[in-house]
């Protein structure tokens, strides 16, 4: 009989810790979902006049570098330039290293929030991609006569 409860007990053991493992392990996921800059959502500019934007949640800004834009700051890193989606234009903010083709012109994703949420005109950037599988088609055959001028 004391086998018997010997192995019961060990199998109550062993599916405990199973159960409390796996609360542990999706805990920790769903911390690590939330502060995970990759699982932002993916917007563009115009997001932020149809909705209120969160200071404190990541975006995928995407969109096009608008022509003469770009300022680098001197004796830094950093760089402002304009997204635009040829509906609305904001300001982005990034410091750290370009992607080599970044350019006027390209299509870029900025990862990062805005800064306030009733005037969400600036967006400060912590990474920055070209991404030239983005479909900017739907903006440029739209507006390429004013793009080009």
């Amino acid at each position: 009989m004391t086998r018997v409860k010997r192995i019961f007990l060990k199998r109550i053991v062993l599916v405990r810790v199973l159960f409390y493992g796996s609360i542990i392990l999706f805990l920790y996921t769903t911390i690590r979902y939330m502060n995970n800059t990759s699982f932002a959502k993916n917007i563009t500019p115009i997001y932020f006049l149809k909705n209120k934007g969160d200071t404190n949640f990541f975006y995928n800004l995407a969109g096009v570098v608008k022509p003469g834009s770009i300022n680098f700051i001197r004796g830094t890193d950093e760089v402002k330039f304009t997204l635009t989606d040829f509906d609305h234009d904001i300001y982005v903010y990034y410091k750290g290293a370009l992607p080599n083709n970044f350019l006027e012109g390209n299509t870029v994703i900025a990862t990062g929030n805005i800064t306030d949420a009733d005037k969400p005109n600036i967006f400060v950037s912590i990474k920055l991609m070209t991404d030239h599988s983005y479909n900017a088609d739907k903006w440029l055959s739209n507006y390429s006569i004013k793009f080009r001028s």
